[in-house]
Parts: C-alpha cells; structure tokens; sequence
C-alpha cells in the first residue's frame, strides 16, 4: 500500500464518529486499488464508525472490489456492514456468492440485513447463471416474520414476467395476497397484475 493510502487508513481507522471517517474514505477513494486495502485494513482495526464508513465506500464501487472484501463483511458482527456486504454480492460472480447470500437471507439476526439479502439474490443468480433455484429461496423467506422481508420478496416476483417459471411465481404470489401485513398484500397485488398481464397476452405462456 503506498504510504499516502496508509496514512489515510490508519487516520480513517481512529475517527470516532461516522461523518469525521466517511470523510476520510471520501479521499481514499480515488486511491482505487491502494483505496480498497486500506479500506481493508479499516475493517479489520478500525472503530465501529469507521468500519461502518468502509463498508459505505466499498459498496459504492462494488463493480470493481475484489470479491473476498464482501464475503470478509458478510460474516461480520456489526449488521450494518453485513447490510452492505448484502447489498454488494449482487454484483460478484463468485461460486461462494448465492451460498452466502441464502445465508444471510434466511439466517440473519437482522432484518435490513435479510431484506437486502433478498434484493440482491435475483441479480446475483442471474450473473451466476443459478437462476432457477431462487423460487425456493422466495418461498422460504415468505415465512419470514419480518414484513421488510416478505414485502421484498413479493416485489422481486415480478421479476419472473418473461420466465418458464412464471406460473410457479403467481401461486408464491397468490399466497401472498393472504400475509397478515398489508403493504406486502398490496405488493403481491401490484407484482401479480404485472405477471398475469404477461400471461393475458402470451399465448406461449397459457
């Protein structure tokens, strides 16, 4: 790491508030490759605050930083950088990326974390090309007692308009329609229109 990126990182590591480390990684971040060590080193020493502002810097870039950065996060204790970690697996294409994000889908202490989790999961199998074990994923996590969480499952159904496993996705959301919270029976409302408006007028499909 070269010695200006240091600097940074370890000044970074010992902010004690959000605001005063997130200004800091604002200047590490031009760094590029230098910048994503040091954020590194940040999550691995640094104070709560300034762990939370490297896991925000990361996920910015999430495209471009290595791999190993995010699955490092998903397994932290603090569930804000996990939330991020979350976020930014849904651009990794890595054999290990639908693993952990099943994980902190279904396992998380957190329900950001899970929510998030599940947001990413439909983009990240894409890119993985494991698109068809997902259905599973969205039926578990209807179970989920957070509303966040089912509410987002529901939403991401809609993402099935063009696919063989379209049927199959209206039942998920026709259960839906019956969940105890009302924002994720007016999501599989609007989700379900948009699937059976496919179905209306594809032949291919009836």
């Amino acid at each position: 790491m070269i010695p200006e990126a240091s600097y940074l990182a370890n000044h970074m590591a010992t902010r004690s508030t959000y605001d005063e480390a997130w200004m800091t990684g604002l200047e590490l971040q031009a760094f590029g490759t230098e910048g994503y060590e040091a954020f590194r080193l940040v999550l691995e020493q640094g104070t709560p605050p300034a762990r939370r502002a490297a896991a925000f810097w990361l996920s910015d870039e999430a495209e471009m930083v290595p791999a190993d950065l995010f699955f490092l996060m998903a397994t932290d204790e603090d569930s804000e950088v996990r939330f991020h970690a979350a976020y930014c697996l849904a651009y990794v294409q890595d054999t290990r990326t639908l693993k952990t994000l099943r994980q902190l889908a279904h396992l998380d202490t957190c329900e950001e974390v899970r929510q998030v989790a599940i947001q990413s999961l439909y983009g990240a199998a894409k890119l993985n090309a494991h698109i068809e074990h997902v259905l599973a994923d969205y039926d578990q996590s209807l179970k989920d007692k957070s509303p966040l969480v089912r509410e987002e499952v529901v939403t991401h159904l809609a993402n099935f308009l063009k696919s063989p496993d379209i049927h199959q996705a209206i039942l998920l959301l026709e259960r839906a329609l019956h969940d105890t919270h009302s924002t994720v029976r007016e999501q599989a409302e609007i989700s379900l229109s948009v699937l059976k408006n496919e179905i209306w007028h594809d032949p291919v499909l009836l």
